[in-house]
This record gives structure tokens, C-alpha cells and sequence, in this order.
């Protein structure tokens, strides 16, 4: 089983309280048959950095990675909030803001309406060679 998004970054919107949490979520992952995590981070609509360092994201994970050991893989990623210019991050930086380093982007849509450049945006990011992963599409 692979969780596609999880926060398990301490010290980030939607993250753990501290390491020691982290820890316990991937270790109850792996309790219930989880064997790919993708930590994610939440980079919100507008913004030109996430509010982690790419270099802290990585620390983080190693150290994780050293204490749950060859039980649980852990990849890094981003949930992107919908933002018109969202074709120009991806630009920017590739796949080292996609779910696990791959072709796949998870974005968060508004969950009152849908904006009207979603396809023109979407159609962008295919056309950089990305595909879009909808997170939570039920509260949208």
C-alpha cells in the first residue's frame, strides 16, 4: 500500500507536532501494510517557496528513513493550492516539488467553486509532460 499524501513534516501548516509524532506515524503505517509514504507539504496559492527548505525537507526524511529502516520507503512532495500560475512553479522546479519525484502533481481545489482556469492550467502542466492528481476531490 502506498499513502500518497501524508504531512508528516514537523513544523509545517498541516504537519506534526514533533519528530517523535512522525516517527509514530510511520510506524503505525507500516503496522497497517503501508510500505510508500509520500510526505507532502502543503505550498500554498501565490507563493514562489515552500515553507520548508527543500534541504530541511530532505533532513527530515533521512533521519525518519534512518530510524524506520528498509520497512517503509519515504519520498517527498508537495500539495499545491489551485493558483492560475501553477504551470510556472512546475516549470521552475520540476520534480522535485511532484508526488515522489514523478510526473504527478497534487493540487487542492478551491471547495466552493472550481476556478475557471483549471483546464487552461491543467492543459499547461500536460503539456510540460505532468499529470494532475486532484487532492480531496470530494470536498470540491
Amino acid at each position: 500500500m502506498i499513502d500518497l499524501r501524508c504531512h508528516l513534516f514537523d513544523g509545517t501548516a498541516c504537519g506534526t507536532e514533533d519528530f517523535t509524532e512522525s516517527l509514530e506515524l510511520c510506524r503505525q503505517a507500516v503496522q497497517e501494510g503501508v510500505r510508500t509514504i509520500v510526505a507532502v507539504q502543503r505550498w500554498d496559492a501565490g507563493q514562489d517557496e515552500p515553507s520548508l527548505s527543500f534541504n530541511a525537507c530532505q533532513r527530515k526524511l533521512e533521519r525518519l528513513q534512518s530510524e524506520t529502516g528498509a520497512a517503509l520507503k519515504l519520498k517527498s512532495g508537495f500539495v499545491f493550492r489551485f493558483h492560475p500560475a501553477l504551470d510556472k512553479l512546475i516549470e521552475r522546479y520540476g520534480t522535485s516539488v511532484t508526488l515522489g519525484g514523478g510526473r504527478h502533481v497534487l493540487v487542492a481545489l478551491p471547495s466552493v467553486h472550481t476556478p475557471t482556469e483549471t483546464e487552461e492550467v491543467w492543459e499547461k502542466l500536460a503539456k510540460l509532460g505532468f499529470s494532475v492528481v486532484v487532492a480531496a476531490p470530494e470536498c470540491s
